[in-house]
């Protein structure tokens, strides 16, 4: 049973990453981003506030699969509920992904 859960997590976690590289492509489409220039940063990452907005979404990411991961534990009883620690991992994730779309949203635009 355990297992069959964490493979639900991790799919939840992978479609969660390919929600957040379609909301990426999509401000390349929508802000009218050169594609060169776009590609290139993409890759390369040489922007430092593109690394800067990449790691706050990649640490939201973390964030929140820890504290839906510590929900499921909680859930099956493997741990005791610290269900107060686990929404705030949850929070802080949501905080950090919003933080990195802005920033991004902020560089494409051309604001920052």
């Amino acid at each position: 049973m355990g297992s069959i859960l964490l493979l639900l997590r991790l799919l939840s976690a992978a479609f969660g990453l390919l929600i957040l590289i379609g909301v990426i492509e999509l401000a390349y489409i929508v802000l009218d981003v050169d594609r060169f220039r776009a590609a290139r940063a993409y890759i390369y990452l040489k922007v430092p506030q593109l690394r800067i907005a990449f790691l706050t979404l990649l640490v939201g990411v973390i964030f929140e699969i820890a504290g839906g991961t510590l929900i499921m534990l909680a859930a099956i009883g493997v741990i005791p509920s610290n269900m107060k620690a686990a929404l705030a991992l949850i929070t802080v994730g949501h905080l950090a992904v919003f933080i990195g779309l802005q920033l991004l949203y902020f560089i494409f635009s051309g604001r920052i």
